[in-house]
């Protein structure tokens, strides 16, 4: 069976740590391709934003 994928481009919001574990478990179903800096908030001092891009397998 030809497996595609597709990539998947997802925003994550909280603690530069609380993000850093979240990559750790999301690493465990998805091939990373693409990591952002972390990006601090305007509005507050300790949360912030990273961009990641996963591959997405869709069997065929």
């Amino acid at each position: 069976m030809e497996k595609l994928y597709t990539i998947m481009e997802i925003r994550l919001t909280g603690t530069e740590e609380e993000i850093k574990r979240s990559i750790t478990k999301i690493k465990t179903c998805f091939e990373l391709v693409e990591v952002s800096n972390f990006y601090p908030n305007h509005s507050t001092t300790d949360q912030g934003r990273v961009y990641i891009k996963v591959k997405n397998v869709v069997e065929k």
